[in-house]
């Protein structure tokens, strides 16, 4: 299949924010839906992304990597000529990737003083309408028509995983 567009999403960790960035990864395959999209994320969270039918490909990074790995993983992805990220991110570990990066960059802007007043001193500066789903996908406005539209989010699961779940159940008793 010829691609029209090479895109990778950023997302290292954790289970809860993976899940999250299904909904933004959906609008953005439904926006290049012949682009070849990579995501890249933590080696223990990808098998969560293995079978999801909006990535093409799938870019794992231990969580111990060195600052020499990362420097070249980013040499693999600038090779990879990407024409458009998206760091859902937002870590320095995501910074060193993308820094300098000679295609269309777009990143989340997280709530980091919100966050730290709530954790810390119990203070809730968020907006009562808060969504960390909203925050995803306004990091992916400049690039889609459905401004207020978010898809459901997504997680698919093999045959196997469906067989052994209910195999551990049915042994459980449940």
């Amino acid at each position: 299949m010829g691609y029209d567009q090479k895109i990778l999403i950023i997302r290292f960790s954790s289970i809860g924010d993976i899940v999250l960035t299904t909904s933004p990864l959906n609008s953005v395959r439904n926006a290049f839906p012949n682009a070849q999209i990579t995501f890249l994320t933590l080696d223990q969270f990808s098998p969560l992304l293995e079978y999801h039918p909006d990535i093409d490909y799938l870019i794992s990074i231990n969580r111990q990597s060195t600052i020499i790995e990362l420097l070249d993983l980013r040499r693999y992805l600038i090779a990879k000529n990407y024409d458009i990220i998206f760091d859902f991110h937002n870590s320095i570990r995501s910074n060193i990737l993308t820094y300098d990066y000679d295609s269309k960059f777009y990143q989340i802007k997280k709530p980091r003083w919100n966050r730290l007043l709530l954790f810390l001193f119990h203070k809730n500066q968020f907006e009562k309408n808060y969504s960390a789903i909203k925050m995803y996908h306004e990091a992916i406005n400049p690039i889609t028509s459905k401004k207020n539209h978010f898809p459901k989010t997504k997680l698919t699961v093999s045959n196997y995983e469906k067989e052994k779940a209910k195999s551990f159940l049915l042994t459980n008793g449940i």
